[in-house]
């Protein structure tokens, strides 16, 4: 297989707490290739496409206070 896949994976609560211990010890980081303004989406979806990126690609938000949270809409509502 060449490329990238897609994996799909259930919420494991334990594994997030180790993984969270892990990276505040210091010892498991993210590596960042690219950080660029939201506003440059397209210019981040088009380095992604290269192939010859080396680590995550950051975008960096104006504007927002805090963190924002994204909720998945009830069945029933």
């Amino acid at each position: 297989m060449t490329g990238a896949g897609f994996v799909l994976v259930e919420p494991d609560n334990a594994a997030m707490a180790t993984i969270a211990e892990l990276v505040e010890a210091g010892r498991l980081r993210a590596e960042v290739d690219t950080v660029l303004p939201f506003e440059q989406a397209a210019k981040a979806h088009e380095l992604g496409e290269t192939g010859r990126t080396t680590g995550k690609i950051v975008f960096t938000v104006t504007g927002c206070s805090g963190i924002a949270r994204f909720t998945t809409p009830r069945a029933d509502a």
